[in-house]
């Protein structure tokens, strides 16, 4: 099933979002932000990426296309589901054009609701590199909490660095989403209000 939050749906990957999504895996400016690392990837690796995808042999991971008025910009994922342990892992990749507008966010929050209330998982996770700001501020803002910094874990242009460990549990989403619902209403019967007197 498609998720949809306003104009940003998460879908199923398609074949058309090669290009973009190996685009993100060259990009020297993405690979700098995230804790793991690729190699460069072709058309060819990027097509057997793909295959590997569709095949749907991986029950451990969910893959999204994040897609704004049929355009992929970036992919958003859960993987390393534990269905015992009950948790996943959280991550997301944009194009450049989207990042900073509160997309990360809302993509975030979006993958909240599909773990939490379809597959009844109990936790997320994701870990972030200390100075990836703009990626830390997105979860926090989405209800993740900082459980601690690993010290040099990861190893990027030439430097050891920490990595933040998060993670957001149900019964906090369940809170978090209450009191986001609350502020949309209110914000929503002001704006009503306001309209009212013009």
């Amino acid at each position: 099933m498609n998720l949809i939050d306003g104009n940003i749906t998460l879908r199923a990957v398609e074949q058309g979002d090669n290009c973009v999504l190996k685009s993100l895996v060259n990009d020297p400016e993405v690979e700098a932000r995230i804790g793991g690392w690729s190699f460069p990837s072709s058309d060819e690796r990027q097509a057997q990426w793909y295959q590997s995808i569709v095949s749907g042999k991986d029950r451990s991971k969910v893959r999204f296309a994040v897609d704004i008025g049929g355009n992929c910009i970036g992919m958003a994922a859960l993987h390393g589901i534990d269905y015992k342990n009950s948790h996943a892992q959280v991550d997301i990749k944009l194009v450049k054009d989207a990042r900073g507008k509160g997309v990360g966010c809302a993509v975030i929050r979006m993958l909240e609701k599909y773990a939490f209330e379809e597959l009844n998982l109990h936790m997320l996770i994701s870990e972030i590199l200390e100075h990836n700001g703009a990626s830390r501020r997105a979860f926090e803002k989405a209800g993740f909490r900082l459980d601690g910094v690993m010290r040099n874990r990861v190893y990027k242009n030439g430097t050891y660095q920490g990595q933040c460990a998060y993670s957001l549990l149900k019964q906090e989403y369940i809170l978090t989403s209450d009191k986001v619902d609350h502020l949309i209403q209110d914000n929503n019967a002001r704006e009503s209000a306001l309209s009212g007197k013009f």
